[in-house]
């Protein structure tokens, strides 16, 4: 994705956004033909992680200084990695308190393996990008969330990409509960295609019980009223069918989610480019002071 700072109200114009099947041997030469191509030698860029990369632990924080919090956690993780401690690399993030707060501050806790760290900013050098920031899918759903109007009251955020989703409450720019689902967009293809009306029925229960989970929970454990609305992010077919279904299924109301309202483009991409293109474009709202 190619983008630039403007003086609009949103603070970034997307010219140029795009998604390159290609195996994972052949992804240095397809980056270095998509830098050529559009001119990008030099230029700074994020990189933002597969959900398979890396795991999201929650954990109480060491009583620790600040500055020793990092090491703290990676031996408070051993032994829940399948690899050595000393070879993860770590990040974490705070969570906000629940109605009755417990002993210490719960955080969020980003492992991974730092040899893959060491690869994907290989792989950036390598076709001539300036690697400023690895992110996660998490922070950048977070950075589009607080982007919309509902953010402010607290929004659920439903994101489904072909084989995985992501769920995540969040009030403001504070993540409240952030959750991986098992299945994607393609648990649905089928369904709002109305090629299978039985699986669509089952599939839209399961997701509808998925989110209402997390709906309580965020009113129950948090004491938090209830959120503003739900906002789906665009699939490669059938989004309003999609955010039709869930409407009829749940009592908050769901609507879709336009990237064009919320960033400047160039030209307008379909749902399938936007679905591909999601987390990239959260990652670049960071430049955009979205902290």
């Amino acid at each position: 994705m190619q983008f630039r700072d403007t003086e609009a109200v949103d603070g970034v114009t997307v010219c140029h956004a795009g998604y390159h099947a290609c195996a994972e041997e052949d992804r240095g030469r397809v980056l270095r033909d998509a830098v050529d191509r559009l001119n990008l030698a030099g230029a700074h860029c994020r990189l933002v992680l597969s959900p398979f990369d890396y795991r999201m632990l929650q954990t109480v924080a060491p009583e620790v200084p600040e500055q020793e919090l990092r090491d703290a956690l990676r031996w408070r993780v051993q032994e829940m990695i399948d690899f050595p401690a000393g070879e993860a690399a770590i990040e974490y993030y705070r969570l906000p308190s629940p109605r009755q707060a417990g002993e210490g501050t719960t955080l969020a806790v980003l492992v991974c393996r730092s040899d893959l760290i060491r690869a994907h900013s290989e792989l950036c050098e390598g076709a001539g990008l300036n690697l400023g920031i690895i992110d996660i899918p998490e922070l950048a759903l977070r950075n589009l969330g607080a982007r919309l109007p509902e953010c402010r009251r607290g929004v659920a955020l439903l994101s489904l990409q072909e084989e995985r989703g992501t769920l995540q409450l969040q009030k403001g720019e504070e993540i409240y509960i952030s959750r991986g689902l098992s299945f994607g967009s393609g648990l649905f293809e089928g369904a709002l295609a109305g090629t299978a009306a039985g699986d669509e029925d089952a599939a839209m229960e399961r997701l509808a019980l998925e989110v209402q989970r997390s709906l309580d929970y965020y009113e129950s454990f948090f004491g938090q009223s209830p959120v503003a609305g739900l906002v789906v992010t665009p699939i490669a077919a059938g989004t309003q069918q999609l955010v039709d279904g869930l409407n009829r299924s749940l009592a908050v109301i769901a609507r879709a989610m336009d990237l064009g309202a919320l960033v400047s483009w160039h030209e307008r991409l379909d749902d399938a480019t936007q679905q591909k293109c999601l987390t990239a474009v959260g990652a670049a709202l960071r430049e955009a002071g979205v902290t």
